[in-house]
């Protein structure tokens, strides 16, 4: 069967489902339970649900294209390397990588024609060292120790195809791409009255433009939502400027806010020009507007803020709502 036939399969069957945020909850749960992709969460498992509503695939070629590392779907090398053939690139290999010093191939892509080589002494720098001193890909357990020509390869594709292919994999990361991002130093726990005063001392600044441009996707937050909507869509929640207090505003935001957010942010035109903002991109204005380290941190009073300045965008440029 083909790709195309399994893919409007899939979309038949998606069609069907009259609560998609009710199916995507409950799917989520399944995929964490039946442990058939390694998933850590039910946020995770959710992720996956909605990835695979959103885009008309299933979730055995979920498996086959993506992981999901620390809450983000990232595309497997050798997916890259099989989008960037079938849109009519070519890789001659001329190192595989396997003497754990560099790999090295030929990328053609349309007028271009370029030898690239990903070294392990590429990998040192990105990687770094940990708080001993000592190279953190040495680490005993760590996918370099156990297949350095494997994750040479993987990183040289990724170079290649993000020099010469973008709009094949913009905003989509390898899990060890995400996996070398180098980790946060650990913070204290905050007592749960000094998270609470922390909540309530915070305030929404949104500007008249609430696009920001983005820092680079691996070292920041991101909301566990993926949305590709066409207006007009039901919403979850009603946010208005100006309206009273509830009594759940103090509170941490909901996946139903986030998710919400996220609809309405990939109508807004995107910084980077390839269509509406990514869930990147919604993210890093939460923690910009909300003065936080990552987006569940906010409050439901910023999110619900954040919202209706979103709607009053798409207002005033005549897009969705």
């Amino acid at each position: 069967m083909s790709n195309e036939m399994i893919t409007s399969g899939a979309r038949d069957f998606y069609a069907k489902i009259t609560d998609p945020m009710a199916a995507v909850a409950e799917l989520g749960k399944f995929f964490h339970q039946s442990g058939i992709m390694k998933l850590g969460s039910p946020g995770d498992g959710a992720v996956v649900a909605m990835t695979c509503f959103c885009e008309g695939m299933t979730p055995m070629e979920f498996a086959k294209t993506y992981h999901i590392i620390n809450g983000r779907p990232s595309m497997r090398a050798d997916m890259m390397a099989a989008k960037f053939k079938g849109a009519g690139g070519k890789i001659n290999w001329k190192n595989f990588g396997d003497d754990g010093q560099f790999a090295e191939a030929e990328f053609v892509y349309e007028d271009q024609k370029h030898v690239i080589r990903y070294t392990i002494e590429d990998a040192k720098n990105v990687l770094g060292k940990d708080e001993k001193g000592k190279e953190r890909i040495d680490k005993p357990d760590s996918n370099w120790m156990k297949d350095r020509g494997a994750m040479l390869r993987a990183r040289l594709i990724t170079k290649a195809i993000r020099i010469m292919a973008p709009e094949i994999i913009a905003g989509v990361y390898t899990p060890e791409e995400i996996e070398e991002s180098a980790p946060e130093p650990a913070k204290p726990k905050k007592a749960a009255k000094d998270r609470l005063a922390e909540l309530e001392s915070q305030t929404v600044t949104v500007t008249s433009d609430p696009i920001v441009e983005t820092a680079t996707p691996i070292e920041e937050p991101i909301i566990d939502a993926v949305v590709e909507e066409k207006p007009p869509f039901e919403t979850t929640e009603t946010a208005t400027v100006g309206e009273p207090e509830v009594a759940d505003d103090d509170l941490p935001t909901t996946p139903e806010l986030t998710t919400e957010l996220v609809k309405l942010g990939a109508k807004i035109p995107s910084p980077s020009g390839s269509g509406g903002m990514t869930v990147v991109e919604v993210a890093e204005i939460v923690c910009k507007a909300a003065k936080v380290a990552k987006p569940q941190l906010a409050t439901r009073k910023q999110v619900r803020a954040l919202i209706a300045r979103f709607r009053q965008t798409l207002a005033g440029t005549g897009t969705g709502t």
